[in-house]
């Protein structure tokens, strides 16, 4: 675990790496670098124009229009590829969903998976899902495991599935085995076709798991929270004045903070892959991923002790005292990691937070330019 003390270098620094990452426009507006290779991010990315090389893009919703002759990394809320890749994919989302051909090799993750009857996978094919559909053509030894898998499609030879619950529905032809592990029976149209049979293998999970599961993801949960807790109360201690202003900025400008801290969650990631593929600037991308996540666990302080001190308002008319100020900041914190498991507005409400807190901390940190006098 990251130590919290020494943080005062580390802030700062991250703070000027990010601010100079969220203000390269021509990046995040998705401008070519290096010969035919394509890097873009933002709220809506659009490929509308074919790309020679390598893509590598995030957002909130990506679309791909054109062909991708190389690799293709896509990251995002909701994902949807029209046209065809050259080579490899890789993509995780909320939604993914492919409708072109794959060259290579295919990684794809995401709550709801879906390969439209249009879509091939010439290499290997590793699905997983919440919920994934095949209704296109994959290749032998693909894997899929999920919540629920709906075959639809045709598959080269065997057919690999870990799900709770599998679905053949009649377009299904498998060249080959099918091998199975799932929760309930399998369901089979008459219709779809096996030609190498069913071998039903069971569930990798021994009795008594999930209980023990929950059980250590229950204290686990517990005792992250109370981790956030110290963090927090350091955080308070070192940098009171720092904290202050950034809550002041978000306060008064909350959508400007967001704006800003968006940027800066989209934008630093894809750089530090871009610093990854060269061998001079991997080191820095290492230092920049450790001073990245300082610097959002602080905005993600920032919201709390904004929260702690509306509950302080609330509650007390005196002038409250530092120790009233941490109990609040507790408070927030607890009352942030209780909303954070509420089914997807838990997610998304953490996600602003990080966000803006991010936003309004790089706003503060950032040098004010000195006024000239006439």
């Amino acid at each position: 675990m990251t130590r919290l003390s020494p943080w005062a270098r580390p802030l700062r620094a991250a703070a000027a790496t990010m601010l100079l990452a969220a203000s390269a426009s021509a990046f995040a507006a998705g401008e070519p670098v290096r010969s035919g290779n394509l890097y873009r991010a933002g709220p809506t990315v659009r490929i509308a124009e074919p790309v020679g090389g390598d893509l590598l893009a995030a957002g909130g919703r990506v679309v791909v229009e054109r062909t991708v002759a190389r690799d293709a990394a896509i990251a995002g809320g909701d994902v949807t590829l029209h046209a065809d890749i050259g080579e490899d994919l890789r993509a995780a989302a909320g939604q993914v969903r492919l409708e072109g051909r794959v060259g290579g090799d295919a990684r794809i993750a995401g709550g709801r998976v879906s390969l439209a009857r249009t879509a091939v996978v010439a290499g290997e094919a590793r699905l997983f899902g919440g919920e994934v559909e095949v209704l296109g053509r994959l290749p032998a030894g693909s894997r899929i495991r999920a919540g629920h898998a709906t075959i639809a499609g045709e598959v080269d030879g065997d057919l690999h599935v870990e799900a709770d619950s599998i679905e053949l529905q009649p377009g299904a032809r498998i060249k080959g085995k099918l091998i199975y592990a799932s929760a309930r029976p399998l369901v089979r149209d008459p219709a779809a076709q096996i030609e190498g049979g069913e071998v039903r293998q069971p569930m990798p999970e021994h009795p008594g798991a999930p209980q023990r599961g929950q059980a250590a993801s229950g204290f686990g949960a517990v005792m992250a929270l109370l981790g956030l807790v110290a963090a927090a109360a350091v955080w308070a201690l070192l940098f009171p004045e720092l904290s202050q202003r950034a809550q002041a900025r978000l306060a008064k400008a909350p959508g400007t903070s967001l704006a800003l801290g968006a940027a800066v969650f989209v934008v630093v990631p894809i750089l530090m892959l871009v610093l990854l593929i060269t061998i001079i600037g991997a080191p820095l991308a290492l230092a920049l991923l450790a001073a990245y996540g300082l610097v959002l666990l602080a905005g993600y302080l920032v919201v709390a002790g904004m929260l702690g001190d509306r509950l302080l308002q609330a509650t007390t008319r005196a002038e409250p005292t530092r120790a009233q100020h941490l109990l609040a900041l507790a408070a927030a914190v607890v009352l942030l990691g209780l909303l954070a498991v509420v089914p997807v507005v838990g997610w998304l409400l953490t996600l602003v937070a990080l966000m803006a807190g991010t936003g309004a901390l790089v706003e503060r940190l950032r040098p004010t330019p000195k006024a000239t006098s006439a």
